[in-house]
């Protein structure tokens, strides 16, 4: 996907360009993921997760069904903006239409029972209870 920008100093530049190129792989998966949910008749629930070792994990599930949820992983460079790139997942989630967005307050482990950790909708009850 060809994105045009201005020119900018060359670290600024590596910095914009990993922001740019996980922002574009994140509506391609949103978009993809809403789709499929909602071709299911479901209504998607989007989270957003920080974790220790230094990733975001978006998830987008649906209440009720533990099968057709999907993931992407954001792994944070020094240099980027979490509150940027939460800013961004939010708008991406309105443009789409998504009602149900969470982004969880807490730093979470990487994994559980050296499993990947993502938080689906069925794991919001448990969480806001611990809140």
């Amino acid at each position: 996907f060809p994105i045009a920008r201005p020119p900018l100093p060359v670290m600024q530049a590596l910095v914009a360009g990993n922001f740019a190129r996980f922002e574009v792989a994140l509506q391609v998966f949103a978009s993809s993921q809403i789709r499929r949910l909602r071709e299911l008749s479901k209504d998607p629930v989007a989270i957003l997760s920080a974790h220790d070792n230094g990733e975001l994990h978006i998830t987008l599930s649906a209440e009720g069904d533990e099968r057709n949820w999907e993931a992407f992983v954001w792994p944070l460079a020094a240099m980027d903006n979490v509150a940027l790139i939460e800013s961004n997942f939010r708008e991406l989630m309105a443009e789409c239409r998504v009602r149900d967005v969470h982004v969880l307050p807490a730093v979470y482990p990487e994994s559980r029972d050296g499993i990947p950790l993502f938080f689906t909708a069925d794991d919001l009850p448990q969480l806001n209870g611990q809140a």
